[in-house]
């Protein structure tokens, strides 16, 4: 686990012990997993990869693939986001608990290159440098405590979530 990771495993942990010890102060951890949407900057340096490929591609330039682009990671709309968080926010029997808020459909950072070149009708060109230290090869969550508690499932597909960020972006 990175050094990033345990920062954000000890902010939920101090979350859940808080309402367990202070039952008046109500918390819900919601992990959010890879999530991407309609004017999400490229040009941050900390810029996922989803607008980062859709300006790429729209230009007509390679997109930067660490690794070999097989790694696998659980895009999540930022409506789907949104959703979760406001049921979140009304559960009853949510305090004290955590969520991960993901697709629960993985796909591969080619994958996702493949399906912008689509929705744009434009060939994607891949350049590949080495993986960076510290990634992890795959990253998928399982969301059946926010099924169960929250009422919760995703809405908005890949595909579909691709699509409408592309319309926003490009």
């Amino acid at each position: 686990i990175s050094p990033y990771g345990v920062a954000k495993l000890a902010a939920e942990r101090y979350c859940v012990s808080f309402s367990r010890v202070y039952e008046s102060l109500e918390s819900v951890v919601l992990r959010y997993f890879n999530v991407y949407g309609p004017r999400q900057s490229p040009l941050s340096q900390y810029a996922a990869v989803v607008p980062l490929f859709v300006t790429a591609i729209a230009a007509g330039e390679p997109v930067t693939i660490f690794g070999d682009g097989e790694q696998s990671r659980d895009f999540t709309y930022v409506g789907n986001v949104v959703d979760a968080t406001l049921r979140a926010a009304d559960a009853p029997d949510a305090s004290g608990r955590m969520f991960n808020i993901a697709s629960a459909a993985p796909a591969t950072v080619n994958r996702v290159a493949e399906l912008i070149g689509e929705i744009l009708a434009k060939p994607v060109e891949r350049r590949h440098l080495p993986p960076r230290t510290g990634d992890i090869r795959d990253s998928w969550a399982d969301i059946t405590a926010a099924r169960e508690v929250l009422g919760w499932e995703p809405k908005v597909s890949l595909e579909d979530g691709l699509r409408l960020t592309a319309e926003s972006l490009a």
